[in-house]
């Protein structure tokens, strides 16, 4: 990352502090988001809060590290799981990443909360436990990959920041045992298929949205992370074409009972949006993989200034260089 780049992020995280030091959200979930938001942002942040956790709050002899404002004590088994800890965190800060937002509308967070919240309260997590709830799930909220955290008998709204990096502690150090079961007794990581994840949830790029479930009396969070929700929810899904008051009545019948006549329910589309039901986006994801790979000179799958040259050249495309210098600028940061 170039140092004109460096200052930006440094701005633009100095920027989004202090916004969310003074927003006022719209919903608790809202600002968990936020605050996610902003440790994605600036991994240093993440390494020098947790610094500060390992001096103040941890007891090496034991093994354990204390937090008292959630009433948390997350356990590890010996210090060099301290020391993976400290090197993962840092050679994500030193790499210069800068993670995407995730995206949290409330269509989808009152969909996922409504429709499978009473689930999650009832069975203690999600994607473990039915595969006709994740089969539910990937119709009403489909994509391409599915990752569930879920902390119980925590209060959710004593200090968030204190519960995000509780989450992402006991997140790496059930990921570093390599243990079978993805659970301490604290917290629940849920996968939709197999593959054992090699990042922590949160701070993992691959992942864009969440949706956020507060349990009753906010003593228990579910998180469900997903990949390209956006693109798949787009134009296809019939739940998109529902209007405000069809989606506040799906919503308020309690669409509760999952047994399979609320899996096999269909929502009705509007009439106005009949012809267009079947229509794919304009822009999805083939036709991006064809734009890159006509483009793409040296097949290394990324589009490079020498690849946009090449194609100027190519197509004997006049253009000014003031103006080609200037596109070039736009698209390549370090130009």
């Amino acid at each position: 990352m170039s140092s004109l780049q460096s200052h930006l992020v440094e701005k633009t995280f100095s920027q989004s502090t202090s916004q969310i030091m003074i927003r006022s959200f719209r919903t608790v979930e809202d600002e968990i988001v936020a605050r996610i938001n902003m440790y994605r942002l600036k991994i240093s942040l993440v390494r020098d809060k947790i610094e500060d956790l390992l001096n103040e709050n941890s007891n090496l002899q034991d093994n354990v590290i204390v937090m008292k404002d959630i009433n948390k004590t997350i356990k590890f088994q010996s210090q060099e799981d301290i020391d993976r800890l400290r090197h993962y965190i840092a050679s994500l800060s030193e790499m210069k990443m800068t993670i995407p937002d995730f995206s949290n509308g409330p269509f989808i967070n009152n969909l996922f909360s409504k429709t499978f919240g009473p689930y999650i309260e009832n069975n203690k997590g999600l994607l473990n436990k039915d595969q006709e709830i994740v089969e539910q799930l990937r119709r009403k909220i489909p994509s391409r990959n599915y990752q569930g955290l879920y902390i119980h008998d925590i209060d959710v709204t004593t200090n968030i920041d204190s519960l995000i990096l509780f989450a992402i502690l006991e997140e790496f150090f059930i990921l570093n045992a390599g243990l079978e079961q993805l659970a301490s007794e604290n917290i629940q990581i849920e996968l939709f298929n197999k593959e054992i994840p090699q990042q922590i949830s949160l701070l993992n790029p691959d992942f864009n949205t969440v949706a956020v479930f507060l349990g009753e009396g906010k003593k228990s969070i579910y998180i469900l992370f997903l990949t390209d929700i956006l693109e798949l929810m787009a134009p296809d899904s019939p739940d998109i074409f529902m209007s405000r008051a069809e989606t506040v009545n799906h919503l308020k019948k309690g669409k509760h009972d999952f047994g399979k006549s609320t899996l096999s329910t269909k929502l009705r589309i509007p009439a106005k949006y009949e012809h267009i039901k079947h229509t794919k986006p304009d822009v999805n994801l083939e036709l991006c993989h064809k734009f890159v790979a006509a483009l793409d000179t040296d097949n290394d799958d990324k589009i490079s200034k020498a690849d946009v040259l090449a194609l100027i050249k190519k197509h004997f495309i006049a253009i000014e260089e003031s103006v080609l210098h200037r596109l070039l600028s736009l698209i390549f940061l370090d130009c």
